[in-house]
């Protein structure tokens, strides 16, 4: 970290001269989101470690495509050079052909063995072609908390092999201290864009941990009817920022302005099952389908391929991520809804002659 607080130090030592800045460029490393150029600059923290810390407002963040790179003579050779460095190393594809901040596994993998990106990844980040859901019944699973968060959708869908679960979007937040009130806008701006994309009112599962439902927060409630509480107070107050969840918003979606009456619980969670050993059951239930060819993730999910790339087996405890992951919040939000009704939970049907279809994006 000498190469920054020994170099700002010296801004401001120069009078007459305006803008003075700090300027700095990189790869990402094998720590990855553990380096502290990450944590200062990408999470914006004076001290990451403190409880609230405070936010720096005169750092800012670029990403620069390698395909951008015009000081080069040769552009193509080197690009050949760096795609055929990076053709059996996944980590190494993600961090410096995307410039995405993936730690390299250091320990067995738990699921590395099963995820191949030629197999179970759809879409291309280059061309902005993503998965776009077929049908009207989206699941969204949920892992939140006051510092980290998993908000991942899926859908079902009934294929001659088996039910394919397709993984098409997430909120995944790790070390972001963004309280419920300012995730529930996020949220509902993800089910109002994938309303307004499909041109369906789609309807939504929401399954939760557990934990969420019955553990304390300090203010005596807890985390699932707070997101409820907050989703639906913000649909009351600003119905026109979601105009694609009118169905969800009102009990008369089709009436007249004047006659729209809104719903007391737009969003509801539900819990998912956490007997003992879940956890274990989760991963192989995850691991067996990866074999199976029966799970597929949209390439706009960088966390979940990141997880499933990367997340590290506990090496006192088989089919367990290692104690601390920062994967296991985008593990857990991914597999609640496939271990909910894997368990005989309730929800809506499964699309039956479904298939992941790709859209191309320009958002």
């Amino acid at each position: 970290e000498r190469y920054f607080t020994d170099t700002i130090q010296q801004l401001g030592r120069i009078p007459g001269i305006q803008p003075q800045q700090f300027l700095g460029a990189c790869n990402p490393p094998d720590e990855g989101e553990d380096h502290w150029v990450h944590k200062r600059f990408f999470q914006n923290f004076d001290n990451p470690q403190e409880k609230r810390p405070k936010r720096r407002t005169d750092y800012g963040v670029f990403h620069l495509p390698m395909t951008e790179n015009v000081f080069m003579d040769d552009r193509a050779g080197y690009l050949d050079t760096v795609y055929e460095a990076c053709r059996t190393d996944p980590t190494a594809e993600s961090r410096l052909i995307h410039g995405l901040w993936i730690k390299r596994p250091t320990g067995k993998g738990l699921f590395a063995k099963y995820f191949r990106r030629e197999l179970h990844v759809r879409g291309n980040v280059a061309t902005k072609q993503f998965i776009i859901p077929s049908g009207a019944v989206i699941d969204i699973g949920y892992d939140i908390g006051s510092a980290n968060t998993g908000i991942t959708f899926e859908e079902r869908l009934q294929t001659k092999q088996g039910e394919l679960t397709s993984i098409f979007d997430e909120i995944i937040l790790v070390e972001d201290y963004i309280p419920l009130p300012q995730i529930a806008p996020m949220l509902l701006a993800k089910m109002n864009y994938w309303c307004g994309r499909t041109g369906r009112r789609l309807f939504f599962n929401h399954i939760a941990d557990a934990s969420s439902f019955d553990q304390m927060r300090p203010d005596g409630t807890y985390d699932a009817r707070v997101l409820e509480r907050e989703c639906a107070k913000e649909l009351k107050e600003h119905p026109e920022r979601y105009p694609d969840l009118k169905h969800l918003i009102y009990e008369n979606p089709d009436a007249p302005e004047h006659e729209l009456v809104f719903r007391d619980k737009p969003l509801r969670l539900t819990p998912c099952e956490k007997p003992a050993g879940s956890v274990l059951a989760r991963v192989k239930m995850l691991i067996s389908r990866l074999q199976a060819c029966l799970i597929v993730v949209s390439a706009r999910c960088f966390k979940t391929i990141e997880m499933l790339e990367s997340c590290e087996e506990d090496p006192e405890k088989p089919y367990h991520p290692r104690k601390g992951s920062r994967h296991k919040h985008a593990l857990d939000s991914g597999s609640y809804p496939i271990y909910h009704y894997e368990m005989g939970g309730r929800g809506g049907r499964v699309q039956t002659g479904g298939q992941t279809r790709l859209t191309s994006l320009h958002a």
